[in-house]
């Protein structure tokens, strides 16, 4: 038998033929094998080779599928999880 890639976004599991990336996930044009999101990026599509970063103010949800807003008084600190700032710390 002769094996085939799979198109970018999409991946193989067990050899049975090749299946998209789910949302919050992307192929990174065939190379990852449909890896989460990174950390302060997103994808809402499936069968995508690349994620798209987060804005401004918001985080990477825990499934990679959106960023969501980081609450009063919160930052986002390059991981998935905003921290509190510090007492009479402000932000503008």
């Amino acid at each position: 038998s002769v094996c085939f890639d799979c198109t970018p976004g999409y991946t193989s599991f067990n050899g049975s033929g090749c299946v998209g990336c789910p949302a919050g996930r992307a192929d990174n044009a065939g190379t990852t094998g449909c890896a989460l999101c990174a950390a302060g990026t997103f994808n809402d599509l499936p069968a995508q080779v690349a994620c798209t970063a987060c804005v401004v103010g918001r985080f990477t949800s825990p499934d990679g599928t959106r960023c969501d807003p980081c609450v009063a008084g919160s930052f986002f600190n390059g991981g998935k999880i905003f921290s509190m700032l510090w007492k009479h710390v402000y932000t503008f």
